[in-house]
């Protein structure tokens, strides 16, 4: 993965760009990290590369359609392990996925 935009299919806005270049100048090869609300996988991806072969990606997207999105974009990268759960402050703490009746891509847990 080349540069620190490589291979992603849109251009960052400002305040984006921010966010990545600290998230690149943070991570190094061999680093684990954690995406939480990964919806498509966008941050996932960059950080794969940045933390290389060695690292790893945990990611965490509960809405079953963007999961799927998820699952195809990310299924060649071997460091990137992704998981079909909400994440909470809370622990067995029961939510509830509230998906929109015509886009279900946009929910919202209660």
């Amino acid at each position: 993965m080349g540069g620190l935009y490589g291979g992603v299919d849109h251009l960052p806005s400002k305040p984006e760009w921010r966010k990545l270049l600290f998230m690149q100048s943070s991570l190094r090869n061999g680093d684990t990290a954690i995406d939480v609300g990964a919806h498509i996988g966008h941050y996932t991806k960059l950080m794969s590369g940045w933390v290389g072969k060695e690292g790893q990606i945990i990611a965490y997207e509960p809405n079953p359609y963007v999961f799927k999105v998820l699952s195809r974009y990310t299924k060649r990268r071997a460091n990137i392990h992704i998981n079909q759960r909400a994440v909470s402050g809370s622990s067995n703490q029961d939510l509830t996925m509230r998906l929109h009746p015509l886009f279900p891509i946009s929910g919202f847990l209660c």
